[in-house]
């Protein structure tokens, strides 16, 4: 047994000394933008898959758009001028007059964008997408507990 420890402690020893060559290295700004723009598209992918302008997209009490509201206005932008489809502008609780001007204010910026409104529906719906009938939401919550398992078996 005393042999084993001994080995694997030497074994230890080397390993934790060798270094891979530097062609063999990882380079940190690689794998930094690998994974920035694999979730920007994540997020660009669930901006058109929603195509919903809430009123938080919006500056408070106001018809301009704050910072994410222009983001998500440009990725949506971008994907209209391409492809016809349905942008769901939320009311909310806000005054028709305050709403309307809202309205006027993103299709200015998807006009002034080249944007086709021909081929694009606005609504005032809940955001687009694959969803869960209510009776489903129903069922899952009637589930019992999940059973929690003793770890200290």
């Amino acid at each position: 047994m005393r042999t084993i420890i001994t080995s694997l402690a030497a074994l230890a020893i080397l390993v934790g000394g060798c270094e891979l060559p530097t062609a063999y290295r990882a380079d940190p700004a690689a794998d930094t933008w690998a994974v920035v723009a694999a979730n920007d598209q994540a997020v660009r992918d669930a901006i058109i898959r929603q195509s919903t302008m809430y009123p938080y997209h919006f500056i408070t009490n106001g018809v301009r758009l704050n910072d994410l509201g222009a983001s998500d206005l440009a990725a949506l932008r971008a994907h209209f001028r391409s492809y016809p489809g349905r942008l769901s502008i939320r009311r909310g609780g806000e005054p028709e007059a305050l709403y309307s001007a809202r309205v006027v204010e993103v299709l200015s910026a998807l006009t002034a964008d080249g944007v086709d409104m021909n081929r694009i529906t606005v609504v005032d719906l809940p955001a687009d997408g694959d969803g869960m009938p209510s009776d489903d939401v129903i069922v899952i919550k009637e589930l019992p507990a999940p059973v929690t398992l003793d770890t200290d078996i």
